[in-house]
């Protein structure tokens, strides 16, 4: 396999792509997407109070900060291909718990166990397409990968909808379980196929790792640094993403349900915005710094117009485009954390940035909210302007391989 660039060149690579799309896209997307849908159908069969119900959420953003590193390490120590397998039988065994659950502990239980399999497969992902796709092509494949949350929300959020107004709640989560039962096949046809000996930027290291290495991959802080890159860059998004319909109503005049509206349209937009940022860092060479800063640059200007523009079309237009640009951060989350590994253990890498990946959503809202509360949008926007820099001053100094 040349270099060329030409992306799908091998046609394996489309079937590569498709399933390890697809089970980012059941284990991360569906089983977020739902949560609105059957919480309040569980608040009635269960009888819990809607803030208990929240907890569905939380069980797997809990299962996300505790547990990326040690997915990290495993994959390291096991290998990308059995970590994947691993992710699938606890997703099994979690929409399992969550169907057939009497109780609202048990459907807990069970959201944590899928919690497990999307933070896995949240790292066995990138370092597996990184076996099959080379360095000119693995951006336009991580931005396909990436757009799977998104895509399942747009996608599963109305089908849910449908299908527990219909047949209930637990038929929702049966569909959850059968399409993981099928991505179970696809995975191990998956596993027997072998890439092609030139692929791959990086490729883990697949190997016991011994205290000393561990303990190096653990304190080398290049990693860490690149997280508190994702922790203050995530901010604007994080901060629309959950109180753009309360500032759409509040600033630009918008009902709740127009604003919900576009909202949804700018978070569709983040689709082309992980096409857009893979296609491009793969034009510039593999350079993934450039597009992340060009990134940032363009969330600072956009979220000062959101504030200053009065005219509301023009703020649905730059409300659009902070969609695009927030997510054009999200394959390269992915693709910059491998370089930085020490001695090949990318999983670790991987796990690191995936702990940052999930700590805004939950410190950001809180703290975002009560800015917005006591001192009013011009501080919240200050807020999201300062956080925005200091990711960009931050990633001056990240240094990939």
């Amino acid at each position: 396999m040349d270099s060329s660039g030409i992306l799908f060149k091998d046609r394996r690579r489309w079937f590569v792509l498709f399933v390890m799309t697809a089970n980012f896209m059941c284990a991360v997307g569906y089983a977020f997407s739902i949560v609105p849908v059957i919480i309040p159908a569980i608040v009635r069969e269960l009888g819990v109070s809607l803030g208990t119900a929240g907890l569905i959420t939380t069980a797997l953003s809990a299962a996300g900060v505790f547990l990326s590193i040690p997915a990290g390490i495993m994959l390291d120590s096991i290998g990308a291909e059995k970590s994947g397998l691993i992710a699938l039988i606890s997703g099994c065994v979690g929409w399992f718990l969550c169907v057939m659950s009497p109780n609202f502990n048990i459907l807990l239980i069970g959201r944590f166990f899928l919690g497990i399999c999307g933070i896995i497969f949240g790292a066995t992902g990138p370092v597996l397409l990184m076996k099959w796709f080379n360095q000119g092509e693995i951006g336009k494949a991580l931005g396909i990968w990436s757009t799977a949350i998104v895509a399942g929300r747009a996608l599963f959020t109305p089908m849910a909808s449908v299908i527990t107004s219909i047949y209930g709640w637990r038929a929702t989560l049966l569909v959850g379980f059968l399409v993981t039962l099928l991505l179970v096949l696809l995975y191990v046809l998956m596993m027997r196929m072998k890439p092609p000996p030139s692929s791959g930027p990086v490729r883990s290291s697949n190997s016991r790792i011994s205290l000393g290495d561990l303990r190096k991959s653990l304190t080398y802080p290049q990693p860490w640094l690149f997280g508190l890159v994702i922790l203050f860059g995530f901010f604007p998004g994080n901060v629309i993403h959950t109180y753009g319909v309360i500032l759409l109503r509040d600033v630009k005049g918008f009902d709740e349900v127009s604003a919900g509206f576009i909202l949804g349209l700018s978070g569709f937009s983040g689709i082309f915005g992980s096409l857009i940022a893979g296609w491009l860092s793969d034009r510039l060479g593999g350079r993934r710094k450039p597009v992340y800063l060009a990134s940032l640059i363009l969330d600072v200007v956009l979220v000062t117009l959101f504030v200053l523009i009065p005219s509301p079309t023009l703020s649905i237009a730059v409300l659009m485009a902070l969609g695009l640009t927030a997510s054009m951060k999200s394959p390269l989350n992915y693709a910059i954390p491998p370089t930085l590994a020490t001695n090949g253990y990318v999983g670790i890498a991987l796990g690191i940035a995936r702990v940052f990946m999930y700590l805004p959503g939950v410190i950001v809202p809180p703290i975002s909210g009560r800015v917005y509360e006591i001192y009013g949008l011009h501080a919240l926007t200050l807020l999201m302007v300062v956080c925005t820099l200091s990711s960009t001053a931050l990633l001056s100094r990240v240094k990939t391989k």
